[in-house]
C-alpha cells in the first residue's frame, strides 16, 4: 500500500486574526520555539514509515514565504507543492488532480494548524482506511450539548451519539477521488469525511487524542505553545 499524507496549509486564517490583535498572514507561518508551526506537523508524518510521500498543499498568495521556506528545511518525503482553491474543497480537489492514482493507495488529509499529531493516531487512521476505505479520529465530547435556534435551546443532544472530528483522515484514493466527483455543492461541507458520507460511503472512527488541537483562534495558540513547550522538555509523551 502506497500512502501519501496531503498537509493543508492553504488558509489565510480570518477567524484567528478576528480573535486577536496579532495579525498573521498564515498561522501555519508562526515561530514556535524556534521553527514554523507547520514544521511539526510535517516532521511527525516525516519520522513516520508508514508515510511514502508528503503533498503540501499552500496558498498561492503566499508562494513567496513558501519558497523561502525550502531554502532552510529538508523533509525528504515531501515530493510536490499544490496551489489550494479559494475554498477548502477547493484545494483538495487540486490535490486529487495532482496525485498519480497508480501511486497512490491511501491519501491523508491533515489540517497544517494542528501540530500535536503523532505517529500514534497516523497509524490507527491508516490501518482502518487500508481495512475499510475510509475513516476519521475522534474524541468524545463530555459536555452536555444543546440544539440552539434563536438563542433558545430546542433540545438536547445525547453526548455519547456525537463526537469531535480530527485529522488526519484517511481514505482509499479511489473512494475520496469518487465522492468529490459525485457530490455537488461541496462547499457545503465542513470536512472529506461529511463529503464521503454523502457520496454513500460509510467512514469509521478511530480514536483520536485531545491533544491533537487544531489551532483556530488566538486561545487555541496559548494552549497548544503550553503542550509544545512541555513536549520539547521531556513531559508529554508521543510524537
Amino acid at each position: 500500500m502506497k500512502v501519501t499524507a496531503a498537509i493543508m496549509a492553504a488558509g489565510d486564517s480570518c477567524r484567528f486574526n478576528e480573535s486577536t490583535s496579532q495579525k498573521v498572514e498564515n498561522k501555519v507561518f508562526l515561530a514556535l520555539f524556534g521553527k514554523p508551526l507547520v514544521n511539526y506537523s510535517i516532521e511527525t508524518f516525516q519520522n513516520c514509515e508508514e508515510i511514502d510521500k508528503i503533498y503540501i498543499v499552500y496558498n498561492g498568495r503566499q508562494k513567496n514565504w513558501w519558497e523561502d521556506w525550502k531554502t532552510h528545511y529538508d523533509y525528504p518525503k515531501i515530493r510536490r507543492f499544490v496551489e489550494g482553491g479559494k475554498t477548502r474543497q477547493g484545494s483538495v480537489k487540486n490535490l486529487l488532480n495532482a496525485l498519480d492514482e497508480s501511486d497512490c493507495d491511501i491519501i491523508l488529509i491533515h489540517d497544517g494548524a494542528r501540530p500535536l499529531v503523532t505517529r500514534e493516531i497516523i497509524k490507527r487512521v491508516i490501518s482502518e482506511a487500508i481495512k475499510e476505505g475510509a475513516c476519521v479520529p475522534v474524541i468524545p465530547i463530555f459536555e452536555t450539548i444543546k440544539k440552539v435556534r434563536k438563542d433558545t435551546i430546542s433540545s438536547t443532544i445525547p453526548r455519547e451519539e456525537v463526537a469531535i472530528a480530527q485529522t488526519p483522515q484517511g481514505f482509499k484514493y479511489s473512494i475520496l477521488r469518487a465522492a468529490y466527483e459525485k457530490v455537488k455543492n461541496v462547499e457545503m461541507y465542513t470536512d472529506d469525511a461529511s463529503i464521503v458520507e454523502s457520496a454513500g460511503y460509510e467512514v469509521k472512527c478511530v480514536e483520536g487524542d485531545m491533544k491533537n488541537k487544531k489551532i483556530t483562534i488566538y486561545d487555541d495558540l496559548v494552549y497548544i505553545k503550553a503542550l509544545l513547550y512541555l513536549r520539547e522538555k521531556g513531559f508529554l509523551v508521543g510524537r
